[in-house]
């Protein structure tokens, strides 16, 4: 398991799906003095960790674990809000990462994971995995970094075939430049490896 908060970003996005999807959370919910789709959005788009602990608090830790649990995502623990003294709580693995991007490219076509797919092509979260692809490149991800703690997931849709591409860096000290660059030269080279 990886005690990695910002990664659990991403599961908010299935989550929030499947509850517009059985009519319990609405684009025009209130949380916390903003609509639901402005959270949505400035959770995928822009990377916020505001936005995705107001929608942590909303849901609330325990309803999310349970969900999660039910999902099969067994190594994935909500604890508390990514900011939080108790953040080092949660953590999740990468195969549960990569399970939850495969279900939402898998439902990509279906409302309304397909307009929160949508959101995740035109993230503005362009200096990790995006940043040295090519521009042409369409790119579906979710990114977030907090204090010392930086993700990014990705599905990439290259001529060689659309792939999934997660990284992750803890415990750094500087402004994560470094590991920034370090996201970007492993999408690279990973695609130039494909044969892109």
């Amino acid at each position: 398991n990886i005690n990695n908060s910002t990664a659990l970003s991403s599961f908010l996005v299935e989550y929030i799906c499947a509850k517009i999807y059985s009519g319990e959370f609405d684009y025009d919910t209130n949380v916390a003095g903003q609509s639901g789709n402005s959270l949505i959005d400035k959770l995928i788009r822009e990377g916020s960790v505001d936005a995705a602990n107001a929608l942590i608090n909303y849901f609330t830790p325990e309803k999310l674990n349970a969900y999660m649990s039910a999902k099969g995502y067994s190594s994935t623990h909500f604890e508390s809000p990514i900011s939080a003294e108790n953040a080092s709580g949660s953590y999740t693995s990468v195969n549960d990462i990569m399970a939850l991007m495969q279900n939402i490219y898998n439902k990509s076509r279906l409302f309304p994971y397909s307009d929160l797919y949508k959101r995740m092509r035109q993230s503005n979260v362009n200096s990790r995995i995006r940043n040295k692809l090519p521009y042409e490149t369409a790119v579906a991800n979710i990114s977030l970094a907090y204090s010392d703690e930086m993700f990014d997931a990705a599905i990439v849709h290259a001529p060689s075939g659309n792939y999934m591409f997660i990284a992750l860096a803890n415990g750094f000290s500087d402004d994560g430049t470094a590991e920034n660059t370090a996201m970007a030269d492993g999408a690279k080279a990973l695609f130039d490896k494909l044969g892109n």
